[in-house]
């Protein structure tokens, strides 16, 4: 496995819909959870070509998050326009450790660190990553960086 990246970065558009906001009129933390969802989903159908629901309906595996950090740095608010960038930071056999930054208008928002399990979903219990997904996977395996503004 190479250090070097192999891939163009993946971003997932995000627009802040009325739902999301709390009543001071800024996104209410969780929303962000949802937000970081919805930018896997899309990293896992459009950047590695694997969609989602053909991992859980075909290969019978889940991707369940057992662990979350995040950092909120800047207020977004009903209407605003998000780029969420997601790569991989570090992979295990069985585990995976996504990282999610989002920006407005290019400055950095929130930062997210997600580690999810590869779940065997008809014995509901960690699994080894088949070998076509932790080869997908390994293309935006990036190596953790300082954090910056």
């Amino acid at each position: 496995m190479t250090t070097e990246k192999q891939h163009e970065p993946f971003w997932c558009p995000i627009k802040v819909r009325f739902g999301d906001v709390d009543p001071a009129g800024v996104v209410y933390y969780p929303s962000f959870m949802d937000y970081f969802h919805v930018a896997l989903e899309e990293f896992m159908e459009n950047g590695l070509k694997l969609p989602y629901p053909e991992l859980i309906r075909k290969d019978r595996m889940g991707f369940p998050t057992v662990r979350v950090e995040c950092n909120f740095t800047r207020p977004v608010r009903y209407g605003d326009e998000l780029a969420i960038r997601v790569w991989i930071s570090r992979l295990g056999g069985a585990s995976a450790v996504f990282e999610f930054e989002a920006r407005k208008k290019g400055n950095v928002c929130a930062r997210a660190t997600l580690t999810k399990v590869a779940l065997d979903l008809d014995k509901w219990k960690p699994m080894v990553m088949p070998g076509h997904i932790r080869e997908a996977l390994e293309k935006f395996l990036e190596p953790p960086e300082a954090e910056s503004d």
